[in-house]
């Protein structure tokens, strides 16, 4: 709950962007909560779309969208699409959104990201240290891919010396796991 108060509190909605996707969105809390935002605060947030590798997850969504306010209009707005995360492609107007991309997908999602036109990319790191035995990048040895991956995993840690140990905290939002890449416009 956390995690969504922040992303509720600090993504704003660029000039021009109709899209939001929710990525690893599970049931869609993330593209439900900013649909909603958006809704209220009169933004021009055409389509929302949860993307997961899980199809069941289409029904926790309705049912929470059942229970919003303005449940009838999110569920106009909000689409499930069932897929796999590393091949998906970000449309000029959309807003890129993550809260678990466990083990690489926050990089594979970085990636792609840089090589799309898409505006805004938002990621809170989960489980960056099931990564660790993958193919290291960035130009770094295996042994250093491997102490970063399992280092970022300290980010959502509840032992404070490992917490400051990891220097990764994003000051506007103060929560050290989310990271906020924003092109100037669409």
């Amino acid at each position: 709950m956390k995690e969504l108060q922040y992303l509720f509190n600090y993504v704003e909605f660029p000039e021009g962007c109709d899209e939001i996707y929710d990525v690893a969105g599970g049931a869609g809390d993330v593209a439900i909560a900013l649909t909603l935002k958006a809704y209220i605060e009169r933004q021009p947030i055409k389509k929302a779309t949860i993307v997961d590798p899980v199809s069941e997850f289409e029904k926790y969504s309705e049912l929470i969208m059942n229970y919003m306010p303005f449940g009838k209009q999110l569920k106009e707005m909000v689409h499930f699409q069932e897929g796999v995360l590393q091949d998906l492609e970000f449309s000029q107007n959309a807003i890129v959104i993550a809260k678990h991309p466990c083990g690489d997908l926050a990089d594979n999602l970085i990636e792609r990201w840089l090589n799309s036109d898409s505006p805004k990319l938002v990621i809170m790191t989960c489980c960056q240290g099931k990564a660790q035995d993958r193919n290291p990048r960035y130009g770094l040895s295996a042994d250093e891919w491997k102490k970063l991956c399992k280092m970022s995993d300290w980010t959502n840690s509840q032992d404070p010396k490992k917490k400051t140990a990891w220097h990764g905290c994003d000051d506007r939002t103060g929560y050290k796991a989310c990271r906020i890449f924003a092109r100037s416009k669409c």
